[in-house]
């Protein structure tokens, strides 16, 4: 299971009962990803959540390095 795939199973699950993510230190990227889908988020007064995604840029210079040599 996959992050995507656990939180829509969390998402789902709160009409069932309700969930609470509890922070205590950090939640970034995908934990913030998955506490985002809980039905309520409890963060301490040091800890530190965001940054849902990446964006990453690559540059193909293969062409370039053929010809090249």
């Amino acid at each position: 299971m996959g992050c995507k795939e656990l939180a829509d199973y969390i998402y789902q699950s709160r009409d069932t009962k309700p969930i609470t993510a509890i922070v205590n230190y950090s939640a970034y990227s995908a934990a913030y990803f998955i506490a985002s889908a809980c039905s309520k988020i409890i963060v301490s007064q040091t800890s530190g959540v965001g940054s849902i995604g990446v964006i990453m840029e690559h540059l193909d210079t293969s062409k370039m390095e053929e010809k090249w040599g």
